[in-house]
């Protein structure tokens, strides 16, 4: 079968089941809305340290680079733990979410892309998920999308960020690693993608942590709907998403806290 047959079928089922998807997000939406509320801030990942980046092509096939060159030049990164505030680093998974985009704040343009993953293979892995994420360090760990994509110029396909250059330095928890990581110049992550009918992986592009970026906590909302830049999220988990997503973000209190948490935490214990 040709690989335009595996993406076109791949296309059809997965958008047979996005209506039902969208249904069932609507029927849960309230539950997570309520934990979004009752935790004055988001349900899961709730706090994070953000950076600006820089994004190189870096993919090798024609139709990749073409998805590649799409995606811009800058992006806004947040790192996060899922669970818990604060660090804790026994039972936990950790998050990376992805903006790619020419803005200089944490409100999404027409245009943007985001990009939303986690150390969760796959929906049916999230319970263990934080049993075999290493909660010690964020550059230790692959950051799954999970669901399909349908990429533009490539068709259907799966994607993931790694750490281009490795774990970080020893010593600290988590955020002081990741300090040590960001100082040292070391702090990357490699986009890759993987096309629904194949095994192997793609490099896409190449997101370089550049420095911090102070924004404001509550108005920063990922939505895997931003997809203006070709990364279209397909199947029946990413359109139940998309209420819940919403609903959450509008229950959440708009208390106008600067997303220096993690960040001012871990420099204190630096400097110190």
């Amino acid at each position: 079968m040709e690989r335009s047959d595996v993406s076109r079928e791949a296309g059809l089922a997965y958008r047979a089941v996005e209506a039902a998807g969208a249904l069932t997000g609507a029927a849960v939406a309230p539950l997570f809305g309520a934990m979004s509320w009752l935790r004055g801030g988001r349900a899961f990942h709730p706090e994070g340290t953000c950076f600006w980046a820089s994004v190189t092509p870096i993919a090798h096939a024609l139709d990749v680079r073409r998805a590649a060159e799409r995606l811009g030049r800058r992006a806004l990164v947040r790192l996060s733990p899922g669970l818990w505030r604060g660090v804790h680093e026994r039972v936990e998974a950790l998050g990376c979410a992805v903006r790619f985009t020419e803005g200089r704040d944490e409100e999404a343009r027409p245009g943007d892309q985001d990009l939303l993953t986690a150390t969760i293979w796959r929906p049916a892995t999230l319970l263990l998920s934080p049993f075999f994420t290493n909660a010690h360090d964020y550059l230790a760990n692959v950051y799954h999308a999970a669901l399909p994509f349908e990429v533009e110029d490539v068709g259907f396909a799966f994607l993931r960020l790694v750490p281009a250059r490795g774990a970080s330095p020893e010593g600290g928890d988590r955020e002081l690693r990741l300090e040590h990581a960001f100082a040292a110049g070391r702090a990357a992550l490699g986009l890759e993608l993987r096309r629904a009918d194949e095994t192997t992986w793609d490099h896409v592009c190449l997101i370089d942590l550049r420095e911090h970026a102070l924004v404001d906590q509550e108005r920063l909302r990922f939505l895997p709907q931003n997809a203006g830049r070709g990364l279209v999220p397909r199947g029946f988990v990413n359109a139940m998403r998309a209420p819940s997503y919403r609903l959450s973000q509008w229950l959440r209190p708009a208390r106008g806290r600067r997303d220096r948490d993690a960040t001012e935490r871990a420099t204190a214990r630096r400097a110190a």
